[in-house]
């Protein structure tokens, strides 16, 4: 893992090469930033579409977490089917909210060992996973604390078709992943998450152009056989129109960074770092099947992690990147790895 964090090697895909597919990854993001948001203006946005895309060649690497893709979709709020309406009925004595949304997506996560190109990979490596499955999520947002509680149920193994993503990929890139036979075996798996999140801000007086600043302390405690875990996290930020989410979205900690985007929601933008300090108990992508032998690595039981970027909001849409330095994840594993998380939410 030491190259995590230097450049890659002879077995990496050429710079100039990822250069090039992510300058169209890029530049295709951000078209689609400044056209959907001129879509929106013609008629009122019930809710809210978010993309997002996690992956390693954001940092010029190929292993580890390799790749994290997730779509959702939350509408207006008020819009609660009758199980959300029962759950809003149990938590009512602990959460005063006047907003409450629904949320339903759709995801995939890949993880690889660091060298691709071998059928065998070495066994004291991480094994090659693939994770295919649905979120359903209920938040209550007072404005300045929000509360959510979220059921991810999915499949790892072959049917989660990440050997097949990660191929269909690589046909254009380059560097043909090799080990997917020896990939952690079919499994159903599923994880419950309660994530909570406040903000603490400020306005800066004229010196600092009045530009407003905010801390969000967040506790999370996940229970499956996905994850079993206790995070904690704080971000700082910086910037205009900050009331508009709780920080920036991720794969992983999808509940949080729900943008309250529509038309009529001011321009904003901010910068952000962030630091978060994760317990494991269990994680299935490390610790192998659950019921079955498969590969597996000793998980480190404490995993900091450190991310920074910028969000920007134009009309309605909302843009925003993270580059994210995570701590070994396993004992043998040496060195910090590195990936990129891109965003895209619009009014729908």
């Amino acid at each position: 893992m030491a190259r995590a964090l230097a450049h890659g090697d002879g077995d990496a895909m050429p710079m100039a090469k990822r250069g090039r597919w992510l300058g169209r990854a890029l530049t295709v993001l951000a078209a689609s930033a400044s056209a959907l948001p001129a879509l929106a203006e013609e008629a009122a946005s019930p809710g809210v579409l978010t993309f997002i895309l996690e992956n390693d060649i954001f940092a010029g690497f190929d292993e580890q977490y390799t790749n994290g893709a997730f779509l959702r979709y939350s509408p207006s709020p008020g819009a609660l089917p009758q199980w959300a309406l029962f759950a809003r009925e149990q938590m009512s004595g602990f959460v005063h909210a006047d907003t409450w949304r629904v949320t339903y997506g759709l995801g995939q996560a890949m993880f690889a060992p660091n060298d691709i190109t071998l059928r065998d990979p070495p066994l004291d490596d991480r094994p090659y996973a693939g994770y295919l499955f649905g979120t359903v999520a209920l938040s209550a947002d007072t404005g300045t604390r929000l509360d959510t509680v979220a059921l991810d149920l999915g499949v790892v193994g072959p049917p989660s078709l990440a050997e097949q993503a990660q191929k269909l990929v690589h046909n254009f890139i380059g560097d043909d992943p090799k080990g997917w036979d020896t990939q952690l075996g079919t499994e159903v798996a599923f994880r419950v998450v309660y994530e909570q999140s406040h903000k603490i801000g400020a306005t800066l007086g004229p010196e600092f152009w009045g530009l407003e600043v905010d801390a969000i302390p967040q506790a999370t405690v996940a229970l499956g056989t996905v994850d079993t875990s206790l995070t904690g996290a704080l971000t700082l930020r910086a910037g205009r129109s900050l009331d508009m989410d709780y920080g920036p979205p991720r794969v992983r900690r999808s509940l949080a960074g729900f943008a309250a985007v529509d038309k009529q929601s001011p321009e904003g933008w901010y910068v952000f770092a962030s630091a978060e300090g994760r317990l494991v108990g269990r994680n299935l992508f490390l610790d192998g099947n659950t019921f079955r032998d498969s590969r597996s690595v000793d998980s480190e039981l404490f995993v900091p992690e450190l991310a920074a970027g910028a969000a920007l909001r134009l009309r309605g849409a909302m843009l925003t990147y993270s580059h994210v330095f995570r701590a070994p994840e396993f004992e043998t594993r040496n060195g910090w790895t590195q990936f990129g998380s891109l965003s895209l939410q619009i009014p729908f």
